[in-house]
């Protein structure tokens, strides 16, 4: 008996390795596959052996619709060095890191290139918006969504067969459900949606810790435990090629816990309802408005295969990654924690220098789309914190100010809004908008400084 080791790229999930090894499983043999890792460990009677019957192998797997070749072979060369599943892993950290690096990198080219984060363009919605215009605004924040959830849509709805459209409206039912429930729970109970802070950094943490582990495993460079109790085992019953639909569906109702700031927005929209049909029915149209590009992506992502398929994969990994490191921030940011203090402080000159005026100093800035300002201001004298905001950069993100240090919440409005108050402690003071997306710093130093 013989054994040939493969690294397989391309995967999302159980049921994809499960594919991977049932394709294996009938190729001319072979007795056993199994896969660990994004390593397919094959037995069989020789047969891979030769050239000939690799390329059988590597024929089935690129079939089944996710890709190797026989350069991709770990076995062999590799022997008393480290073993398959540990040479491919370290092949996997290797090549996950560049592609981080790489999202990292198009990412802040883009905010360059247009001034703000795209991904982030969430329209205003509060309670002058008309219900009709909440499915528009669904459609325009579907961007966010793909960013926010891309990921975990291709690993729930990504299978073998490329012209299936069941898993992706599935999925897509899911969320559906989902948020109509969660609309008709906050019009009906109100406050029951108002979460704690100490709540919103338990849920944002949990959240963007299981994005971590999912982008990791999709990477090849960590394998999650399997938990045998009986609810998971019907679980990933679901998650089986005749049953993908309904794993997809449980993904989508999943997804209504998702913390994101356009589905905060809308409960407290639902909220300010105060009726359980209106809440129901305002989430149910802005839903409805980010399932088309939702369901398009999913699809059009079901009709790669092969390399293609290992391409998306590994870039919605590293994607996933990033986003949920920028989550996790923003839970710590929730919690008083400025992440970006664990660097080098910023120099002086970096910030916005106070103006003293009639017994205030005073700092003037324009409302961008994605930031406020980093300014300076001294201790103990009463600061005149001045946003001009320009009417079309005004969003449903950086519309709230929060100045946690001085108990300040503060809705902004076109022309000048003036924010007043007097730091009587130095040090560096982060405040943000009021989904924790953006966030700024304010330096208090000593008149003496």
């Amino acid at each position: 008996m013989a054994t040939t080791s493969l690294r397989i790229d391309g995967m999302y999930c159980d049921h994809c390795a499960r594919t991977v090894e049932n394709a294996l499983s009938q190729v001319k043999g072979v007795v056993s596959a199994t896969v660990e890792g994004h390593v397919a460990r094959i037995e069989h009677d020789g047969t891979l052996s030769t050239a000939p019957g690799l390329e059988r192998a590597v024929e089935a797997v690129i079939d089944a619709g996710y890709f190797t070749s026989p350069a991709h072979r770990v076995d062999g060369a590799h022997a008393g060095r480290l073993s398959a599943a540990a040479h491919n892993r370290l092949l996997n950290v290797l090549r996950f890191a560049l592609l981080v690096a790489a999202v990292v990198a198009v990412g802040a080219g883009l905010n360059a290139l247009v001034g703000y984060n795209i991904f982030n363009a969430i329209p205003t919605i509060d309670q002058s918006i008309s219900l009709p215009m909440l499915f528009a605004t669904g459609v325009l924040t579907s961007l966010h969504c793909l960013s926010m959830c891309g990921a975990v849509n291709l690993a729930a709805t990504q299978s073998s067969a490329p012209r299936d459209l069941r898993a992706p409206l599935a999925y897509n039912l899911g969320r559906l459900i989902s948020y109509t429930s969660l609309g008709a729970l906050a019009g009906a109970l109100g406050g029951i949606i108002s979460l704690t802070s100490t709540a919103q950094i338990v849920l944002i943490s949990v959240a963007a810790l299981a994005m971590i582990a999912l982008s990791l495993r999709m990477a090849g460079i960590v394998s999650l435990p399997a938990v045998n109790l009986p609810a998971l085992d019907r679980l990933r019953a679901a998650s089986t090629r005749r049953a993908r639909p309904r794993g997809a569906f449980v993904v989508g109702l999943a997804n209504g816990a998702m913390p994101c700031g356009p589905l905060q927005a809308m409960q407290l929209y639902a909220l300010s309802t105060g009726s359980p049909t209106l809440g129901a029915l305002s989430m149910f149209l802005f839903c409805l408005g980010t399932m088309p590009l939702m369901c398009a992506f999913a699809y059009a992502a079901g009709w790669l295969r092969g390399r293609g398929r290992a391409i998306v994969a590994n870039l919605a990994g590293a994607f996933m990654f990033v986003l949920a490191l920028s989550m996790l921030a923003r839970g710590l940011s929730i919690a008083g924690v400025d992440v970006s203090q664990a660097t080098a402080p910023a120099a002086d000159s970096s910030f916005v220098q106070a103006e003293q005026a009639d017994g205030y100093q005073q700092v003037a800035f324009d409302l961008s789309f994605d930031s406020y300002a980093d300014f300076q201001v001294t201790a103990g004298v009463p600061v005149r914190m001045v946003v001009h905001v320009d009417p079309a950069y005004l969003t449903g993100c950086n519309n709230e100010i929060l100045m946690p240090a001085w108990g300040i919440d503060e809705k902004l409005e076109p022309g000048d809004n003036v924010i007043e108050f007097t730091p009587t402690e130095t040090g560096d003071f982060p405040y943000s908008c009021w989904m924790h997306m953006i966030g700024n710093t304010v330096r208090v130093t000593d008149a003496s400084s």
